[in-house]
């Protein structure tokens, strides 16, 4: 034997290489501890006879693998008198030759004796990624020592495995399949909950965020070159060309609504395939986030854009610069007097709130518990002190009977900025409109209202609009009950 003189580096080719390692699963620790001199005579090193049995044909394979290994140096040596083949190289192919062939009976020999139980363990091997990828053990042979998976279960590390007699829990895998659980986040749908959001599938971009009811200039500027970004100019058409916000398009409130159709009435929302493309007209698309302000004291109107685009479906990505371009011009902002190139947005069929009501519908609300219907004009209208409408067509004196007066510009302060939620709670409190109620909004023809019912929304009422108003109670409801009484709106 000490012609054969087996190294260190040729038994860590042949056996101890981690290839052979990892096919028969036998960890650094156990290898660093079995010495040659041991390995040759099989014996078990002292302190190792604690080793579970499954761990000594380790100590055995190592032995017959360097014993295999003398028998081919033997032959080596014969062949090399023949001159056939350098010796060296013979001997380090003929170790590894012996040692693959250790290798393979080990493991067949592991197999035969793993029990039943272990081999039905060997889905749950199957199923954990790790075990595939020993099957993709480089190894040319490994192909039929692909059964190693099922040596796994021999393994010392599979008393962890037993663990998993699990297999029993490997049901629990099906739950595994979280791709399952996937369909949770489906279920998720958090930002399709915002208000205003349409429910047509797809309808809007996944990235484009909720917006809350009123910007700052300070978040304007900070996103006015968001390309998803649509800014809508409310105001005279002289002011505009003189100067408006970067980007910013002009919009008329013609452009979102049909006035004296065949009811005659002012200011009514368009159907909705008509409004579609009215608003794809102004540049918006369903990925667009829309931010409306107005002119000097223009409020109103802005508003009822922004209302528009809530009946539209669109109201959770629309919003209210704050305070208009009075805001913007004081927080030192740029303006210019160029006019962006028009382009044309792309909607899918509007997903229509049912917000708008009717007469008949205000008539059912009134003194009903849970509804309030609100009376947004100027107090001197409510009272009956002065009457609207157009000429040849004057409105009825006060009010709608049971109706409470928030005057649309009392929402505001001196700078039209919206007021704070408290001092808006006090307003409605003293209105009488309860918490919780859905407040209905009413004004001369659908537009003073909206202001009224933005501060509604921002205290979380529900809001619906009559819009056809005063003008349509008045001229087409004659039989309906209207109050001059002054005080009873309780200002």
């Amino acid at each position: 034997m000490s012609e054969v003189a087996v190294s260190e580096v040729a038994v860590s080719e042949v056996v101890v290489s981690e290839v052979a390692v990892s096919e028969v699963a036998v960890s650094e620790v156990a290898v660093s501890e079995v010495a040659v001199s041991e390995a040759e005579t099989g014996v078990i090193p002292p302190g190792l006879e604690a080793w579970p049995p499954a761990r000594r044909p380790v100590i055995r394979l190592a032995g017959a693998a360097v014993r295999l290994a003398a028998f081919e140096r033997w032959g080596a040596r014969r062949w090399a008198t023949l001159g056939t083949m350098n010796r060296k190289r013979t001997v380090v192919l003929s170790l590894l030759v012996a040692s693959i062939t250790v290798v393979t009976l080990a493991v067949a020999d592991q197999q035969r004796a793993a029990p039943a139980p272990a081999t039905s363990s060997t889905p749950a091997t199957s199923s954990t990624p790790a075990t595939s990828s020993t099957s993709s053990t480089p190894a040319t042979p490994a192909t039929s020592a692909t059964p190693a998976t099922p040596a796994t279960s021999a393994t010392p590390a599979t008393p962890t495995t037993p663990a998993t007699p699990a297999t029993s829990s490997t049901p629990a895998t099906p739950a595994t399949p979280a791709t399952s659980s996937t369909p949770a986040t489906s279920s998720t749908p958090a930002t399709p909950v915002a208000r205003g959001m349409p429910a047509t599938p797809g309808a809007r971009a996944a990235s484009a965020e909720a917006l809350p009811l009123v910007v700052t200039p300070a978040w304007l500027a900070a996103h006015l070159e968001d390309p998803d970004l649509v800014l809508l100019d409310v105001g005279e058409a002289e002011t505009y060309r003189a100067k408006h916000i970067p980007h910013a398009r002009r919009v008329e409130l013609r452009d979102i609504s049909v006035s004296h159709g065949s009811d005659g009435l002012m200011l009514q929302l368009p159907p909705a395939e008509d409004l579609r493309h009215r608003l794809e007209a102004l540049g918006i698309s369903n990925d667009s986030r829309v931010v409306v302000y107005f002119g000097d004291d223009w409020v109103s109107s802005a508003t009822r854009v922004v209302l528009t685009l809530e009946a539209a479906g669109l109201g959770a990505h629309a919003t209210l610069l704050d305070g208009g371009m009075p805001a913007w011009l004081r927080a030192g902002h740029a303006v210019t007097d160029a006019v962006p190139a028009a382009r044309t947005g792309k909607l899918t069929p509007l997903a229509m709130r049912p917000i708008i009501v009717d007469a008949t519908t205000v008539m059912a609300s009134l003194g009903k518990p849970g509804f309030a219907v609100v009376d947004a004009r100027d107090k001197v209208f409510y009272d009956g002190l002065k009457v609207g409408g157009m000429p040849g067509k004057p409105h009825r004196a006060g009010h709608i009977t049971g109706a409470h007066s928030i005057p649309f510009d009392s929402v505001f302060d001196d700078r039209s900025v919206l007021r704070s939620v408290d001092e808006l709670k006090a307003l409605f409190t003293k209105a009488g409109v309860a918490p919780g109620d859905t407040v209905i909004g009413y004004c001369h023809v659908g537009q003073q209202a909206t202001a009224m019912l933005l501060a509604a929304r921002r205290l979380g009422h529900p809001v619906l609009l009559y819009d056809g108003s005063f003008e349509d109670w008045s001229l087409f409801h004659p039989g309906y009950p209207v109050t001059a009484t002054p005080g009873e709106g309780k200002p």
